[in-house]
């Protein structure tokens, strides 16, 4: 049956009993096994508790209790089941902010075994607050097409506002996502908009190894620098560092344009199997210093006892090192080691631009041979389970241009980049899918190096806008890049796409 205890606080701290005490309804229904502040879902002015039951009913239950003067109302004000048996809707919830600036908290559920028998791909629902209180439908759901054991929403966090835009955004794991490497794990970060979720991530990031399991743990980390923008961190449990499955946690750094494609900061563990980064977590400000700490935990950690277990805390600091090389951000710049054409003190190459579309995941547009990829990227192809992601970073100006486009996960030698003047509805084209049309800009072929290729990246390169000889003020073009099979994943076909990324240029 399961049971969640809420305990008051008070100028004297938390009581010694609970204040209030909520029951499952069902036997083995697990009820309690995962809970989370769903802040204020009805604007009353009282916040909202969420506790999942993965087990109630066969696909699993999520339940809301509401607050009141004396802790929560005894029965739930909401409660919504699961997409399919055996789904485990409500292993995983979360309170996720304001995710469409309506002035209402909206929340999270994940089932993340959703899928079919041995192929537990994952899905995530997003529900929207208002005066009466959560919708029972969804506002924004996601989920993975990928076949294998993905687990996508294993981990799921609200991240607070990376952006600064008034838009609250969400994170979400899938810890045994295959993309390149088995297992590897992946994190996905979806922004906020006044119509909640983006439907396309607008950052991702993987374990890089297999096994890695990255995304097992994500968390909203508050604000670590103390420039205004909200951070990430993202635990890896099971990735090789000093020792065998160590583990680690990688910071993220918020800014204007998103989050930083690159990590600021690594921890690690240093013990066979600690599993450190097996939880993360936000700390708020313990020292009163006006920045955000956080917590890892190292669940395996061994001192005397066998696997006793670790929590350590990081407090935040006033360093701008979005890129992790151990020089601030103002001495790259200042150096002209990085770019900052924008001038908003954030180095080029840790600035997303551009909107990812046309996705090979399968959820959208169905791939040539059930090859679906990953969310957010092209078909699977012969060498990258994942399929193959295109995105950019820089800034995107006709004058002072920055824009870098990069792709990754490729098979072959060769990668063209190719840009045209319209979007077109996705195509079957060999073993990908074709979304790029109207006045077509090839770019050439440029090398691909570990999987990955970049424009510009060869001595002469013209930078992107020029190349595409876009006037001021500038325009809209739709980015693709073709590369060949090493292998036909499809026999016949001799090649495959990318995802899709729309660029729009400024002065």
């Amino acid at each position: 049956m399961g049971a969640a205890f809420l305990y008051l606080g008070s100028a004297a701290g938390l009581g010694a009993t609970p204040a209030t005490t909520q029951l499952g309804s069902a036997a083995n229904g697990r009820f309690g096994s995962s809970v989370a502040s769903a802040g204020d879902v009805d604007g009353d002015g009282l916040d909202d508790v969420l506790v999942g039951a993965p087990v109630e009913s066969g696909s699993g239950r999520a339940h809301v209790y509401r607050g009141q003067s004396t802790g929560l109302l005894s029965v739930p004000s909401w409660t919504v089941s699961g997409p399919s048996t055996l789904s485990f809707f409500g292993l995983t919830v979360a309170g996720v902010g304001d995710v469409n600036g309506d002035g209402f908290a909206d929340v999270a559920v994940a089932a993340q075994s959703f899928g079919s028998a041995g192929n537990s791909r994952g899905r995530v629902h997003v529900y929207h607050g208002s005066a009466a209180g959560l919708a029972t439908t969804p506002a924004w759901h996601r989920e993975c097409s990928q076949p294998g054991l993905a687990q996508f929403g294993s981990a799921l966090s609200g991240a607070g506002d990376v952006d600064a835009d008034g838009f609250d955004d969400v994170v979400i794991g899938g810890y045994r996502a295959s993309i390149r490497f088995a297992e590897e794990g992946s994190a996905l970060l979806f922004r906020g908009g006044a119509a909640g979720l983006s439907l396309a991530p607008d950052w991702a990031f993987e374990g890089g190894q297999d096994g890695a399991t990255l995304g097992a743990s994500v968390a909203g980390a508050g604000d670590v620098n103390g420039d205004g923008y909200a951070d990430v961190i993202v635990g890896a449990p099971a990735h090789d560092g000093p020792a065998m499955d160590c583990g680690e946690a990688r910071m993220f750094l918020g800014s204007s344009h998103g989050l930083s494609p690159l990590s600021s900061s690594v921890a690690r563990g240093a013990l066979v199997s600690e599993e450190f980064g097996v939880s993360v977590g936000g700390a708020g400000d313990v020292d009163g210093d006006g920045l955000s700490d956080v917590l890892v935990v190292g669940a395996s950690y061994d001192a005397g006892q066998s696997t006793e277990g670790k929590a350590f805390l990081y407090r935040g600091a006033v360093i701008a090192d979005c890129n992790g090389n151990g020089i601030t951000d103002a001495t790259d710049i200042a150096s002209a080691a990085s770019r900052d054409v924008d001038l908003d003190g954030v180095p080029d190459e840790c600035q997303n631009t551009g909107t990812a579309f046309c996705f090979g995941d399968g959820e959208f547009a169905a791939c040539p041979c059930g090859n679906s990829g990953w969310i957010g990227r092209g078909c699977r192809n012969s060498l990258v389970q994942g399929g193959a992601r295109l995105w950019a970073t820089g800034s995107a100006s006709v004058t002072q241009d920055s824009v870098v486009l990069r792709a990754h996960g490729m098979t072959g030698s060769d990668c063209v980049f190719f840009a045209g003047s319209a979007s077109v509805p996705s195509a079957i084209v060999d073993d990908g899918l074709g979304c790029v049309g109207g006045s077509l800009v090839r770019f050439g072929a440029r090398p691909i190096v570990a999987i990955a290729s970049s424009y510009p990246s060869l001595p002469g390169d013209l930078p992107v806008a020029q190349r595409l000889a876009l006037p001021p003020p500038g325009g809209v073009r739709y980015v693709q890049c073709f590369y060949r099979n090493a292998i036909s994943y499809c026999a016949p076909a001799s090649s495959n796409r990318t995802n899709g990324l729309v660029l729009v240029y400024g002065p």
